[in-house]
């Protein structure tokens, strides 16, 4: 029962850190001039590809 709880000690913090990292990479994409241009090719590609 301890080593359980020593696991998941050492798991929730990388699973909290992980998805604070992952946010702000995609909020730094989102707001960066380079990503804007690739997630609007890619919105035009899907049109395409739908017609």
């Amino acid at each position: 029962m301890e080593s359980f709880l020593i696991i998941i000690s050492y798991i929730i913090p990388f699973a909290i850190l992980y998805f604070v990292i992952v946010t702000a990479v995609k909020r730094g994409i989102d707001q960066s001039e380079a990503g804007r241009i690739i997630i609007e090719n890619k919105v035009r590609n899907k049109e395409q590809e739908k017609k």
